[in-house]
């Protein structure tokens, strides 16, 4: 599954060149980290640790350059636009979930 194409539109701050780690990576390591439960960028950086085959693997991250470090993380997530971040997560999560995503209507409301 290849969600990177959903974090296209996140302004990337960082000088071209200089960055070892894809955006796209970053987020998706941040979004994952949190869903499992990890409370800051420490415990997400030793969980992407722990679960660096399957995110190569499976979600294809390139990681180039290797874990990015919790400091990295923290200073990266920062300066993000936090309505350019919702966009994204939406999609990515639109993609993921699919149709249980949509509103349901409960019954009895309108």
């Amino acid at each position: 599954m290849n969600l990177h194409h959903h974090f296209a539109d996140v302004q990337d701050f960082r000088v071209a060149g200089r960055c070892s780690h894809a955006l796209s990576d970053i987020l998706l390591i941040v979004l994952l980290g949190t869903l499992a439960d990890c409370h800051d960028f420490s415990e997400i950086e030793d969980y992407a640790k722990d679960k660096e085959a399957f995110l190569r693997a499976e979600l294809g991250l390139e990681l180039g350059g290797g874990i990015p470090s919790q400091d990295t993380l923290g200073r990266v997530v920062r300066f993000l636009k936090p309505s350019e971040l919702e966009k994204s997560l939406r999609s990515a999560c639109q993609q993921v979930m699919g149709d249980r995503m949509k509103p349901t209507k409960e019954k009895g409301r309108a």
